[in-house]
């Protein structure tokens, strides 16, 4: 029997073969020397065989990964609740053969595969402000296949804004900036389904807007909206990924207060970080200040990376940690904070 332990070179093999699969699941195992399934193995088996299901699942055919599970199943090689039983891979449309190829440097990581390029697929993401750091953050995550993308933003995009709002354009000068990065979501991804928000964000209406969507992006440039989005994400129990610039610096974070880390202790807020808004015209606006313009596409690209990892379940996400950026010195740093006892 082929030896399991190195998932990528046994996935990598069976991928090169592109050999058409067929509905009888002998078919699909008995190429690799799959069977017969026995000991210890069958844990290796189950997770190498998840991989290639993923992959089968989009590169081939959904049937295939359908009847990979319900063989295991029925034979008892798997319970229900096993961590590699995924029923969401079974009810999700599959994607078009034109999708398996536009993500398939996504799908042949066994970090994300066909399963976490379709929740990304189902993923209803919102971004506060098509501005600086919305900009990444909006091309980004079209790109990489997230399903539906709320903006809201009611300015108009102006010449200074182009330095680093890279979603737009001097074309777009003069337009709503929902309506030019919509415009070009769609040139990056057809599939991506874009619902403009062309409302400032108040207690009036934030709560309502983000009904239906699965993560909030924070992209804003003051106190009051960051405040405000925090507050509401919570209320709406979705995690909060929020970023900031200035200059030549930018931070960001994830926030889940709705939920409680390994220790069963719940996370921290955003008022755990910053507990009171800072006087008004202490902190210097962009405007004022000015921001380099790359400063902006750092942060807001690893923003995207943090919506993706929170999508998907890849890796960890910034949660009670926040990422301080310092452009001039080339320099990452990491801050850990925790839940305050009482309510700040």
């Amino acid at each position: 029997m082929r030896r399991l332990g190195d998932r990528r070179a046994f996935a990598g093999g069976f991928f090169q073969r592109q050999e058409p699969v067929g509905q009888n699941l002998e078919l699909l195992l008995e190429p690799v020397d799959l069977l017969p399934l026995k000991g210890q193995l069958l844990g290796q088996f189950v997770y190498g065989l998840r991989l290639i299901g993923e992959g089968f699942f989009q590169l081939y055919d959904a049937r295939v990964t359908h009847g990979i599970f319900r063989h295991l199943l029925k034979n008892g090689h798997v319970r229900p609740d096993c961590p590699c039983y995924s029923p969401q891979m079974i009810d999700s449309e599959p994607l078009s053969s034109e999708e398996i190829e536009r993500y398939a440097r996504h799908i042949v990581l066994p970090e994300i595969g066909g399963a976490g390029q379709q929740a990304l697929k189902r993923a209803r993401v919102l971004v506060i402000g098509a501005g600086g750091l919305g900009s990444p953050v909006l091309a980004y995550l079209a790109a990489a296949g997230v399903g539906t993308l709320g903006i809201a933003d009611d300015d108009g995009v102006s010449l200074s804004n182009l330095q680093r709002q890279v979603i737009h354009d001097s074309g777009t000068i003069g337009a709503a900036k929902t309506e030019s990065a919509a415009r070009a979501i769609a040139r990056i991804n057809p599939h991506v389904i874009v619902k403009r928000h062309d409302a400032r964000l108040d207690d009036g209406n934030i709560d309502a807007m983000l009904k239906g969507y699965d993560i909030l992006m924070d992209g804003s440039d003051n106190f009051d909206t960051r405040y405000l989005a925090a507050d509401a994400a919570e209320r709406a129990e979705i995690p909060l990924v929020t970023g900031a610039v200035g200059r030549f610096d930018g931070s960001l974070t994830v926030l889940c207060p709705h939920r409680h880390d390994a220790d069963g202790k719940p996370n921290p807020r955003y008022r755990d970080l910053y507990p009171k808004q800072p006087p008004a015209g202490l902190v210097p606006s962009c405007a004022e200040a000015g921001v380099i313009g790359p400063v902006t596409g750092v942060i807001g690209t690893l923003m995207a990376m943090e919506a993706i990892k929170l999508i998907t379940g890849a890796g960890e996400p910034l949660i009670g940690r926040l990422l301080l950026y310092d452009g001039l010195g080339a320099r990452f740093e990491t801050i850990r904070y925790k839940r305050k006892s009482r309510p700040v």
